[in-house]
């Protein structure tokens, strides 16, 4: 709420009309740490015009190495924000979902498509118990942009496991 509905939140709260909201956040082990993120990640070269390069395996063993300029992943949260502009050059209304869904969505941007690379995994869902991972092949400043906000560098041949963070971002709704 604003401030001009600070004091009708106030009353709402101690009359108990509020509910809480489980937003599903995004979980990412790397070599070295566990980060998380509300809206979305993107991993791929700091300098946008270079080519990202990695390996997208998916929980059922498929393989696939993909050039592009990054990619993202995003919660329900962060479905109305990048993603849901980025993935129109595959669904031209775009595809927002729920904060409280459990699932996330991935999405290769600007996939290069030459004569011998054929690229199947474009865009798909992580879902609980089914990560996705990739393996860096970038050779210059390959990065993690988190929530558009922190970015961490990543170095070429590190292994990241993309799944819903088991903590969920606890948003308090008032007089709903």
């Amino acid at each position: 709420c604003s401030i001009d509905e600070f004091e009708e939140a106030l009353i709402c709260l101690t009359k108990g009309d509020y509910r809480i909201e489980r937003w599903t956040r995004i979980g990412i082990q790397t070599r070295d740490r566990m980060l998380r993120a509300t809206s979305e990640i993107f991993i791929g070269e700091y300098a946008r015009e270079m080519m990202s390069r990695h390996i997208l395996a998916l929980s059922g063993g498929e393989r696939e190495e993909q050039k592009c300029s990054g990619i993202l992943v995003a919660s329900g949260a962060g479905s109305t924000g990048w993603y849901d502009s980025a993935i129109r050059y595959l669904v031209p209304d775009g595809a927002p979902y729920s904060s409280q869904s459990t699932e996330l969505r991935y999405l290769v941007t600007e996939p290069y498509r030459g004569k011998f690379s054929g690229l199947r995994f474009l865009n798909g869902e992580v879902s609980p118990g089914q990560p996705l991972e990739l393996t860096i092949l970038s050779d210059s400043q390959p990065v993690i942009a988190l929530d558009s906000f922190k970015r961490f560098p990543l170095a070429r041949g590190e292994r990241l496991r993309i799944a819903p963070s088991r903590v969920p971002l606890n948003v308090l709704q008032v007089g709903e």
